[in-house]
């Protein structure tokens, strides 16, 4: 099975994370990932897929979650763009608290879990 153009080597649930698995991958080269569990059938396939196709599997399930929450709080149409600044500026400030504290991996593989667990360690 693979993640994309990755061939798994085990898989394992991350045990200070409910709700999360962790991938190791044959090549050793790559680090380990972890990744909600909740997108893992959708991320396993048969045959080496590539970075877009994992970026639609989480984001796309992403994007519906995000909509079912701003029609809970019934958010005006014209307030997107501004709830959309302040959820971006939110994940500035806690990604430069997280650099603040610790950091080992290059800016673009950083999580939103990555900056959680360096938050909360």
């Amino acid at each position: 099975m693979y993640i994309g153009k990755n061939q798994i080597s085990k898989e394992e649930k991350e045990p200070a994370l409910k709700g999360y698995a962790k991938v190791s991958f044959k090549d050793k080269e790559i680090e380990p990932r972890v990744y909600a569990e909740c997108v893992m059938d959708k991320l396993r396939t048969t045959e080496p897929m590539d970075d877009t196709f994992i970026r639609e599997q989480i984001c796309t399930p992403a994007a519906e979650d995000i909509n079912l929450v701003m029609l809970k709080y019934n958010i005006k149409v014209v307030d997107f763009q501004y709830l959309m600044q302040l959820v971006q500026q939110s994940l500035q400030h806690n990604g430069e608290k997280a650099d603040a504290i610790k950091w080992g991996i290059d800016n673009k593989q950083r999580s939103l879990l990555d900056i959680h667990k360096a938050l909360t360690e």
